[in-house]
């Protein structure tokens, strides 16, 4: 998934697991539109 609308300066990337075997790359703006942690990017890694 990929929120074009949510790019911004001031961003965070982190990884979770939201099941095992299920890896997850999520990029965020931080400060986007006064919410906190928008989501920009989500992408599924390698299953285990």
């Amino acid at each position: 998934m990929f929120f074009l609308e949510n790019i911004g300066f001031k961003l965070s990337v982190d990884e979770t697991t939201l099941t095992i075997g299920e890896l997850y790359t999520i990029t965020t703006n931080k400060v986007a539109k006064d919410r906190k942690g928008v989501p920009i990017v989500i992408i599924q890694g390698p299953q285990s």
